[in-house]
């Protein structure tokens, strides 16, 4: 049997919202895709160093190889390997079974996915220790940029619903209400949410005082009102979804708040 690798340069462009893949090449071992990598990300490096301007969206790029195995026969395995690279070393990697479809199609499905590997058929789901209000730091580099979210829901955290958080997408001006563990937390142009491979419970944690930017201004506000208060942050929920619409912009969010706040004793307006 012979092996051979096919090498692409992915990346999320928030520009056009949607997940870019260009191939690179055919390589005939392991030793020469990583050689090449190096020789890639070196060359890239040096030109930041002359253009820091050229940086603006360092979280973005990853390289996906396929790791083919060719049959004495000289025809395809039956499966393959698929390897995500970050920083110059595999972190990531599936196993994919060719399968045949209904429709006579062969596909290349995983054979297993576990969430501790990329992402999978079931997200990564465990507690967390956040209550309503706190701001917390996403961040799924480099499979998109990190982003302040605000925790609304934090009961019954065995669920995979659980915590919910309210955001603003990054580069949009819309707001979502989402759950934390599935993931949909950036925009896509084709297909409502990009979900990023890497699970935000990985590096989750609070923001601190100093980290709050003016772009934070509404998560503060809301964190102060919200207070902790577990029922306020259900009610706000299901007013948030009775408007039939998942993406919502500041002043609908604001007008939303306001009308919530003044349903209770602690009502800011008063």
């Amino acid at each position: 049997e012979k092996r051979v690798y096919y090498l692409f340069d992915e990346w999320y462009d928030p520009d056009v919202f949607i997940v870019k893949s260009e191939p690179l090449g055919v390589f005939d071992s392991l030793k020469n895709v990583l050689k090449y990598i190096k020789l890639k990300d070196k060359y890239e490096n040096d030109c930041v160093d002359e253009d820091p301007e050229e940086d603006e969206f360092p979280f973005a790029t990853w390289y996906k190889l396929e790791a083919w195995t060719i049959c004495d026969s000289g025809s395809w395995a039956k499966s393959r390997y698929d390897y995500y690279f970050y920083n110059g070393e595999i972190c990531w990697f599936e196993h994919l079974k060719l399968e045949r479809e209904k429709n006579g199609h062969e596909y290349y499905f995983p054979i297993y996915r576990r969430p501790e590997f990329l992402g999978g058929l079931r997200d990564l789901n465990m507690p967390t220790p956040y209550k309503p209000g706190d701001i917390v730091n996403i961040d799924c580099r480099p499979f998109g940029p990190p982003f302040h979210a605000m925790i609304t829901e934090a009961h019954n955290q065995y669920d995979c619903c659980m915590p919910q958080i309210l955001f603003k997408m990054p580069y949009t001006d819309k707001w979502r209400i989402e759950a934390l563990k599935h993931k949909r937390l950036f925009k896509d142009a084709e297909t409502h949410s990009y979900e990023p491979a890497l699970s935000p419970l990985y590096r989750i944690r609070l923001v601190k005082e100093d980290e709050l930017k003016k772009e934070d201004e509404l998560l503060i506000r809301f964190s102060k009102e919200l207070g902790g208060d577990e029922e306020k942050a259900r009610v706000f929920w299901k007013a948030w979804n009775k408007t039939h619409e998942d993406e919502k912009s500041d002043e609908e969010v604001i007008d939303l708040w306001k009308k919530l706040s003044c349903k209770t004793d602690r009502c800011p307006l008063n």
